[in-house]
């Protein structure tokens, strides 16, 4: 993650926008994940979107009707974590967000190829994220509730996609 793209950002949801600027770069030197920046490619200085990948574990109960395994253990499974996702304001509408999470999603079917996951986990931030998410294939763990929506790509499906 370059150190030089880190101001300017802003895609109109204010969390997102406060993790870039003041955690992304320090959570990515520090191995706690992996932070993808998109730029424009006449000004590399442009931040057009970014996107965190990291490890995780999701409770074995949760994943249940979503995962098919045959005796599903019920202690915690491990995840390819989608922890940030966001497009600039001024690149939003343009399939940006697609095109990105098409990149992330073939990064995510590699590292599960490679040491095991049962899918990718997310926690869509709104409705607007959960349906976004929804129309690409990920499915919701929970349907009541507020905000954050914990969502998953089961392992099968991102199989299929990539």
């Amino acid at each position: 993650m370059p150190t030089d793209v880190k101001g300017g950002f802003t895609c109109g949801v204010a969390a997102l926008d406060s993790y870039f600027a003041k955690h992304a770069y320090n959570n990515h030197c520090a191995g706690i994940s992996q932070c993808y920046v998109a730029v424009e490619t006449p000004q590399p200085e442009t931040v057009v979107g970014y996107y965190t990948l990291a490890a995780k574990s999701v409770d074995g109960g949760l994943l249940g009707p979503y995962v098919p395994v045959k005796s599903l253990p019920k202690y915690p499974l491990p995840v390819i974590y989608l922890g940030w996702f966001a497009v600039g304001t001024k690149f939003q509408g343009r399939g940006v967000g697609t095109r990105m999470l098409a990149e992330a999603m073939d990064m995510c079917a590699e590292a599960i190829e490679k040491i095991g996951a049962v899918g990718v986990f997310l926690e869509a931030y709104d409705e607007k994220a959960r349906i976004f998410y929804r129309n690409l294939g990920f499915v919701d763990l929970a349907l009541a509730g507020p905000a954050p929506y914990p969502m998953i790509l089961p392992r099968a499906t991102l199989q299929k996609a990539t």
